[in-house]
């Protein structure tokens, strides 16, 4: 693990198995903090792959008005919605 001490923390020689929500807990002088989840949102359907099922359950929720389709989490399923999904799909993990 490279970075432990830096503001950016790569790890490496995961793979699919590693695949979860994960927390950070940072500590110093000051207190210690733990970040929220971290998680992957092109990978739509949880399933550790970011693929065409993504897309394809993404649309289903999207063109069904399913609340999981406010992509950009601003209580409206729209356009923008679907164009941010495209971008985080397209960039992968």
């Amino acid at each position: 693990m490279t970075g432990a001490t830096t503001q950016k923390l790569v790890i490496d020689g995961t793979a699919s198995q590693d695949a979860g929500t994960y927390a950070v807990e940072i500590t110093n002088g000051c207190g210690t903090a733990v970040s929220e989840g971290a998680f992957c949102p092109a990978d739509f359907n949880t399933d550790a792959s970011v693929d065409d099922f993504d897309y394809f359950d993404f649309m289903n929720a999207f063109t069904s008005s399913d609340p999981s389709a406010d992509f950009n989490e601003d209580s409206s399923i729209d356009d923008f919605d679907y164009f941010d999904f495209l971008t985080s799909h397209a960039a992968g993990c």
